[in-house]
């Protein structure tokens, strides 16, 4: 992959210089994200001695992050996040904020029910991944909206009648010093279907080892834990990577 722009220097935004894309603005780690690591450690403590608690722009409108959503819930399940989606999201979404520097990354797909053949309308699909230094950025300054443990890299898409979706992104990197390959966090959720997990990762990691496909392979699904889906991606006549990933919906057991 080739190395990540410096945003430092744009004056205009989007500025993609080979494969590159620079938008103007960089995040970090706030206070409110420390006070809501605190508060998850105070709810895993609390449940141990039985306290109870109740239960980039292509043409597109870019999805405004819902300041509302239930932080309880989020602390109870790490990955999920398709309850903090915004009313209405559209099907067709772009993820980075401007100044994010990476490579453009465009993925889509169509949701199908469970005959594998229906597109299936009202699923919500929730994406989510490190920037392309491999860690979930935070923003800065703190501006008042809300901190999220993933980052804001981040986005909901909800199907119409043809069960499309599509997102545009950078590429993640893997994790620093870590031998996970580089991927992207999907949730699947809507009527009668429970939100359950799911991962891309891309074919041409060096990470992906044959060891390492065996044993993905091997998964059972859960809802937590799924089989990763190894996408190969492709340039468009732009020179943006591109990849399909489509979905069929499925009853996941706990």
């Amino acid at each position: 992959m080739t190395a990540a722009v410096s945003c430092e220097t744009a004056q205009t935004a989007p500025i993609i210089l080979k494969n590159q894309i620079c938008f103007t603005g960089e995040e970090k780690m706030s206070e409110g994200e420390v006070k809501r690591t605190n508060r998850r450690e105070f709810v895993k403590r609390a449940s141990i001695i039985a306290v109870a608690f109740p239960a980039m722009t292509y043409g597109t409108s870019r999805l405004i992050e819902s300041s509302t959503a239930s932080i309880q819930s989020n602390e109870e399940c790490e990955w999920c996040g398709a309850g903090d989606a915004p009313p209405n999201p559209s099907a067709k979404i772009v993820i980075p904020p401007e100044g994010e520097p990476g490579e453009p990354l465009i993925i889509s797909g169509t949701v199908f029910r469970e005959n594998g053949r229906t597109p299936a309308a009202g699923v919500t699909v929730y994406a989510y991944h490190t920037n392309a230094a491999g860690i979930y950025p935070k923003r800065t300054p703190n501006d008042g909206r809300p901190q999220w443990r993933h980052g804001y890299l981040r986005g909901w898409m909800r199907t119409g009648r043809d069960g499309r979706y599509e997102f545009s992104t950078i590429k993640p990197a893997a994790y620093p010093g870590r031998t996970e390959p580089a991927h992207i966090h999907l949730t699947i959720s809507g009527t009668n279907y429970p939100e359950y997990s799911g991962t891309l990762w891309f074919a041409t990691d060096h990470l992906i080892t044959p060891e390492l496909r065996a044993r993905n392979a091997a998964i059972v699904a859960t809802r937590s834990m799924r089989p990763a889906s190894i996408l190969t991606l492709k340039r468009d006549e732009r020179g943006v990577l591109r990849g399909t990933h489509d979905i069929r919906l499925e009853r996941v057991k706990n």
